[in-house]
């Protein structure tokens, strides 16, 4: 290869240590667009970034590759605390779509963030129908009241909404006022 075919990647490389963030997060998803070995491991150490937002823009870009570093760095991704981290590594995922996506994603099923739980919701479509809805109904269970909220008020797609019995026994359950709301709108839209 010539060396104008090799600079744009060398350049983005070297792009990954510059001092602005923003210009690290642009060289992360540039690299996003080579399917060389040199950038996969640029990529996989730029997930350990002191700015998160680089961090994650790696985790996406990462998502256009495959082999077991990038799949253990995503799943790590998703059972991290920060909101921006696992987002990123669910993107990456679905972007993939690799043999046994609902266990790697299931530990993000555990997460506070409302946003997170939409993402899951987002990345399940990619499931076999009963997986997603098992994921989905444990969603109804969730430790804090937005992630359950957030499950009530989302669309699952495929019809995969939980059974009027288990939904009426959900409703009873449910202590928080908004997510009563949200569950009876969801009852109101008629379930399976």
């Amino acid at each position: 290869s010539s060396f104008g075919e090799r600079f744009p990647e060398e350049s983005f490389i070297l792009g990954l240590t510059d001092e602005a963030a923003d210009v690290r997060i642009a060289a992360a998803k540039g690299l996003g667009n080579y399917r060389s070995q040199e950038a996969v491991e640029a990529l996989l150490a730029v997930v350990k970034d002191q700015s998160p937002w680089v961090a994650a823009q790696a985790l996406r870009s990462l998502g256009a590759f495959g082999g077991p570093k990038v799949l253990a760095t995503l799943k790590a991704g998703v059972r991290s605390r920060d909101s921006v981290m696992v987002l990123a590594a669910l993107n990456g995922l679905f972007r993939l779509n690799p043999r046994g996506l609902g266990a790697m994603i299931t530990p993000a099923l555990r997460h506070a963030d409302a946003e997170v739980v939409r993402e899951v919701v987002s990345v399940s479509v990619r499931l076999p129908a009963d997986e997603a809805l098992e994921m989905l109904v444990q969603l109804l269970d969730h430790r804090f009241w937005t992630v359950r909220r957030a499950r009530a008020d989302a669309r699952a797609s495929r019809g995969l909404e939980p059974s009027e019995e288990l939904l009426s026994q959900r409703l009873s359950d449910e202590d928080h006022s908004l997510v009563r709301m949200s569950l009876q709108r969801l009852a109101g839209e008629g379930v399976s």
